[in-house]
């Protein structure tokens, strides 16, 4: 289990997390590890957030991992989301199909 910094805080906190994305419709990506953006001059940017998620002071490990993967599934979601609102495609994102609680992802 890696990558549980922001659910540990949220844990210690009791405070939530609320999942953001950005998208804008003409950038310029970079190759480092966290994709770091640079918008265009006049292209259109939308932020998305979603429900805010809080997460048990009395979680195990199990929970936490849980948390996390459903952290990254609506963070992939609304990235795709605003992805499509303001370019129109997916750039090759997953889309996440919800029903009863489960995922299917399709490329």
């Amino acid at each position: 289990m890696d990558k549980l910094g922001v659910i540990q805080l949220a844990k210690a906190t009791g405070l939530p997390i609320v999942p953001l994305a950005f998208a804008c419709s003409t950038k310029q990506l970079f190759g480092s590890w966290d994709h770091f953006m640079v918008p265009y001059p006049f292209s259109r940017g939308l932020f998305l957030y979603g429900k805010a998620m809080f997460v048990s002071p009395d979680g195990d490990d199990l929970a936490l991992e849980a948390h996390r993967l459903l952290l990254e599934t609506e963070l992939n979601r609304l990235t795709d989301e605003a992805e499509r609102a303001v370019t129109g495609t997916t750039d090759n994102c997953m889309i996440l199909m919800w029903s009863n609680k489960t995922a299917s992802v399709e490329k």
